[in-house]
């Protein structure tokens, strides 16, 4: 999984490069240093692994130069959401990502919690919005994502153990209670994304940028791609991630989450706790879209709508 140490502005025809810079770079502003004689600063290049051919394999903390032309500071370009407000949303949270969803709730993924919290095997909601708790010391949920991969192991009570099942079963995802009040929250999607939609990921991948680089990549970074399988409540993304991003925020263009990030293909593969279809290369990113219920609850909690009843 995408822990901390655990898509796709093409810049083509009909595309939108991102840029940070007027070609001088200064304290103030962020962008890609250039290799170019006598240019200091250009736009991030933002581009994925299927445009990089040296870049097509599971990132590394020090693959800098494949992590420099895949992601992008958040205060750097001119994303087509509201940057400011996603900055503000998004966090930090046990090595990995979590986002602010309403005033005091968070979005991420269940695997970067403590080992303490038993999550269940099918999904479990808030009823009437009553929160419910999952183990010491581990927060109260809104709703925890069930991953029936787990199902014998919690029925026999057995840790470190696995049902091989197919990949739209898998989720990762929960909403628990925030540590702080944030007046900042993105609100979800009003559907799940189509194949070939744009996604965002924003999370704080972990490299070993030199102390110049992270001048230039503060995070939290953005990554961009495309939507290229939906398969349950698991997507699959051509979106570069690393370590840190588990948890982060999947994004539509409006800056709305669609759902979180959770791990690579690679890692579902190697582990063995999934069938993964032949044609998805170890590279691209799997997460966990927001279910219907999960949205409804969310949009609750900000006043959005009414609470869905016990017989709902």
């Amino acid at each position: 999984m995408l822990r901390a140490s655990v898509v796709l502005l093409l810049i083509a025809p009909g595309m939108v490069a991102v840029c940070g810079c007027s070609g001088k770079s200064s304290p103030a502003s962020l962008c890609y240093p250039s290799n170019r004689p006598g240019v200091a600063c250009e736009p991030y290049p933002v581009l994925t692994q299927d445009e990089l051919p040296d870049c097509q394999v599971p990132l590394t903390s020090d693959n800098l130069a494949c992590a420099a032309k895949l992601f992008a500071p958040l205060d750097g370009p001119p994303w087509p959401f509201d940057s400011k407000r996603v900055a503000a949303a998004v966090t930090q949270l046990h090595g990995g990502t979590t986002t602010y969803v309403a005033p005091d709730w968070q979005i991420t993924a269940e695997h970067i919690l403590p080992a303490t919290c038993q999550f269940p095997a099918m999904y479990e909601y808030a009823i009437d919005g009553v929160p419910f708790e999952l183990g010491a010391n581990c927060s109260s949920f809104l709703m925890a994502g069930g991953n029936p991969q787990h199902a014998d192991c919690v029925k026999n009570n057995l840790t470190q153990c696995w049902d091989v099942v197919e990949l739209a079963d898998i989720s990762d995802i929960c909403v628990l209670d925030a540590p702080t009040p944030s007046p900042s929250f993105l609100q979800p999607s009003p559907a799940a994304p189509q194949l070939g939609d744009q996604v965002f990921v924003v999370g704080f991948p972990g490299f070993n940028w030199s102390a110049e680089q992270r001048l230039q990549y503060r995070t939290p970074l953005v990554s961009t791609g495309k939507v290229v399988a939906v398969l349950g409540l698991n997507v699959i993304l051509s979106a570069p991630a690393y370590h840190g991003d588990s948890g982060g925020a999947v994004l539509n263009a409006q800056g709305q989450i669609v759902g979180v990030l959770s791990q690579l293909v690679g890692d579902v593969r190697r582990r063995g706790v999934a069938t993964v279809p032949a044609e998805l290369p170890d590279y691209y990113s799997c997460g966990t879209l927001i279910d219907d219920q999960t949205r409804e609850i969310i949009r609750a909690k900000t006043g959005d709508v009414s609470l869905p009843d016990a017989g709902g």
